[in-house]
């Protein structure tokens, strides 16, 4: 008897090997999850955390663990601990950090590929976070925007700009400064595929339904369909790039 043997969709690009990596100590596994915790819980800097008894009840661990996973956040400068007092959410100087970041997101030696595949990591976890950390007034200014692109479309205006101010303020709404940054120069990396020959009506139609999606999923704080409201949204941006890219190459030939 012979068995038939699958052949793999060509048309798919191969995954790449995950990279291999020291398996992560208990306390540094720990440290992710404190991490996890406070971002979903909506902390914010100068917020204490529950004493090392409530924590190592409620991860599971001994309370050795959780001074030393306390111990590596506080190294980060993402905790403090005050003698007597508890642990407590700092700030720390994120400075070196943006910048790093802008430098690996510039063009420069980069294919649209690599800076999609970044949006694609960093968006749809800002439109998830936000789903938590919005304000009512920022969820209304979104509205506006939306709204503004509707009038744009009407009036067969480009709505690039407007369309960038929704991805700032969205990451704004996440209340990290890193975050706006970082979306803020992407916007200005990415403000030559909102120009005319690229921002088609459909495509106009199909960003504002795309956004309105996002937009529903905040106000229903799932954060779930948020995420994924982003990442098709971006993955539609991609498509029609690619599609813009083709009509220039035949027009040239």
């Amino acid at each position: 008897m012979t068995h038939s043997q699958e052949t793999p969709d060509q048309s798919q690009k191969a995954e790449p090997l995950p990279e291999t990596r020291e398996p992560l100590k208990a306390y540094q596994r720990l440290s992710e999850k404190i991490q996890d915790a406070i971002e979903k819980s909506g902390l914010k800097v100068g917020d204490k955390l529950p004493p090392e008894r409530a924590l190592a009840e409620t991860f599971g661990v001994s309370r050795n663990s959780v001074r030393e996973a306390i111990r590596t956040l506080s190294e980060q400068g993402i905790l403090k601990s005050r003698h007597g007092d508890g642990t407590y959410i700092c700030g720390s100087d994120l400075a070196p950090l943006t910048a790093a970041l802008l430098n690996a997101v510039d063009t420069e030696g980069k294919s649209f590929d690599h800076i999609m595949e970044f949006r694609l990591v960093i968006e749809p976890s800002i439109a998830r976070i936000a789903t938590a950390r919005h304000s009512a007034e920022q969820l209304h200014q979104l509205k506006i925007i939306v709204c503004d692109q509707q009038l744009k479309l009407l009036h067969g205006e480009n709505d690039g700009e407007l369309d960038a101010q929704f991805h700032t303020l969205l990451a704004a709404a996440t209340g990290n400064p890193v975050f706006v940054d970082i979306v803020s120069h992407l916007n200005e990396l990415f403000s030559h595929n909102r120009a005319d020959d690229v921002r088609l009506k459909r495509r106009m139609e199909e960003a504002i339904n795309e956004h309105l999606m996002i937009i529903d999923a905040l106000e229903r704080k799932d954060a779930d369909a948020c995420s994924d409201a982003m990442a098709r949204h971006l993955h539609a941006v991609a498509e029609k790039h690619f599609l813009a890219q083709s009509r220039e190459r035949g027009s040239a030939c």
